[in-house]
């Protein structure tokens, strides 16, 4: 099952520092003769999100046992998200390491991309 984001680091989402790019919709097979094939990547549409988080000392101690939790990024873990309108819930899962630099006495800056799908957009049949 998907690993739900901590409450605790719910006010640490940077809700104004997103970068949001719609993932691809196809991709491209290579055929052995003729022309390559397109298919279509995935029945949901995705999201190619960079995120932001800010942390104090213990925040940023929490928010890295919640990484190791998720495989590192590999897992799908649920992480509100403004991706087409309010935040709402969405499933995500990291497409590279994160990043972090020291802001100030004990407060962390974390950047991260991740790819994202809505959890509303699963449930509509």
């Amino acid at each position: 099952m998907n690993n739900p984001y901590p409450t605790d680091l719910l006010g640490c989402i940077e809700r104004t520092s997103y970068s949001l790019k719609r993932g691809p919709a196809t991709y491209e097979m290579p055929a052995l003769l003729g022309r390559s094939r397109v298919r279509k990547k995935d029945m949901y549409p995705t999201f190619q999100v960079r995120v932001a988080l800010d942390f104090g000392q213990a925040q940023f101690a929490g928010w890295q046992q919640f990484w190791r939790s998720t495989g590192n990024g590999r897992d799908w873990f649920e992480m509100p998200l403004a991706l087409a309108g309010p935040q709402e819930p969405c499933l995500c899962h990291a497409t590279g390491p994160w990043s972090s630099s020291l802001l100030d006495a004990g407060y962390w800056s974390v950047t991260l991309n991740l790819e994202a799908v809505q959890i509303s957009e699963l449930e509509t049949p």
